[in-house]
C-alpha cells in the first residue's frame, strides 16, 4: 500500500529524557502536507516515542549538516530579502555554491533545521541561489528565524 511517495521519515538519536522523536516530513513538497497531517492523527501512543508532522526546528544557534558530498554550516549560507505584497523572497548567497539540484536539496534541510519544514514552505515564497560575494553586506542565516517569526507574529 502507497500512501504518499513524497513522505520521508527521520528518527532522531534517544534524548536523555528516554524520547525518541520521529518526524514524517513531506520533503518540502506543500501538496503532500495534508498526507502527513493525516498520519500524524492516527499515530500509535507509545510511552518512549514523539512523533512529529514536518521537519522540526532545532534550537541550536550553530547547525551544519552532511548531505552526499556537502559539509554546509549556517556560516556558509547568508541572505538578503524583499516583500512585496506581503510576500517574502529570500536571496540565498552561498559559500562555494555549484548550482547543483543535491546543494539545494542540503540547504533546504538545513533551513528545515532553521526555521522547521512547514515554516520554509509556508512563510517563504521565493528563493533566489547565488554565490557569495564575501564583500556584499548581508544578513547572516540564523537572522532567518526572528524574520519569519516576527512576520508571523505580525500576520496573525
Amino acid at each position: 500500500m502507497s500512501i504518499d511517495e513524497n513522505l520521508v521519515f527521520e528518527f532522531s538519536p534517544v534524548a536523555k529524557n528516554g524520547i525518541r522523536e520521529f518526524s514524517i516530513s513531506a520533503d518540502g513538497v506543500e501538496e503532500s502536507f495534508h498526507s502527513v497531517e493525516d498520519l500524524i492523527k492516527v499515530n500509535p501512543k507509545l510511552s518512549k516515542w514523539k512523533f512529529n508532522a514536518f521537519r522540526q526546528r532545532t534550537p541550536d544557534n550553530y547547525h551544519s549538516i552532511r548531505y552526499g558530498k556537502y559539509s554546509i554550516a549556517y556560516d556558509d549560507v547568508y541572505f538578503n530579502y524583499s516583500i512585496s505584497n506581503n510576500e517574502l523572497g529570500i536571496e540565498l548567497n552561498i559559500r562555494n555554491y555549484d548550482g547543483t539540484g543535491d546543494m539545494q536539496n542540503a540547504i533546504y534541510i538545513l533551513l528545515d533545521g532553521l526555521l522547521g519544514e512547514y515554516d520554509v514552505v509556508k512563510n517563504i515564497d521565493w528563493i533566489e541561489w547565488k554565490k557569495l560575494d564575501e564583500k556584499k553586506k548581508l544578513h547572516r542565516l540564523i537572522e532567518l528565524r526572528g524574520l519569519i517569526d516576527s512576520r508571523k507574529t505580525k500576520n496573525k
